[in-house]
């Protein structure tokens, strides 16, 4: 292997890993945007008991301070769900650009792979061509021997 394939070698090899880094990321990332669904799927549960606990203080007689108190914790419920849907919004952007950062990694293993190839192929082919030179001139070589023989035969006889 010359130079040039072990240093595109190494190049692969350092891009490999910064694939695996990525897709690293990429898992990490899902995993927090299961995390961030989950949590919006427990604030949006706590909205609807908030809104049913509401509701049933419509239905009877309720003190003031008691139908401040269950109107403040149905806005807090809210609060807290808007919040986790951005924190699932952002969870979302996340795993898109690790999905990007994979691509991309991925990409430029192949661009390299297919480099090396392409030199790989280059390599072979010049070798080939140095084996059919040195066949031609060993044929060559003896012709002008089976030649000279036939000459200096025909030159004795």
């Amino acid at each position: 292997m010359n130079p040039r394939r072990k240093k595109l070698q190494k190049i692969i090899e350092l891009r490999e890993k910064t694939l695996d880094e990525c897709k690293l990321a990429l898992k990490a990332t899902q995993d927090a945007q299961r995390q961030a669904e989950a949590l919006a799927e427990e604030q949006r549960r706590q909205v609807l008991a908030a809104e049913e606990h509401r509701a049933g203080l419509t239905r009877g007689v309720v003190s003031l301070d008691a139908w401040v108190q269950g109107e403040q914790w149905l806005s807090s419920r809210r609060t807290s769900l808007e919040l986790a849907k951005v924190a699932v919004a952002r969870a979302d952007h996340g795993v898109s650009a690790a999905r990007v950062s994979v691509l991309d990694a991925r990409t430029g293993v192949r661009r390299i792979e297919v480099l090396e190839e392409r030199l790989k192929t280059q390599e072979l082919k010049r070798e080939t061509r140095l084996e059919q030179r040195f066949l031609d001139e060993l044929s060559a070589r003896q012709v002008e021997a089976l030649t000279r023989r036939s000459a200096e035969r025909v030159s004795r006889g």
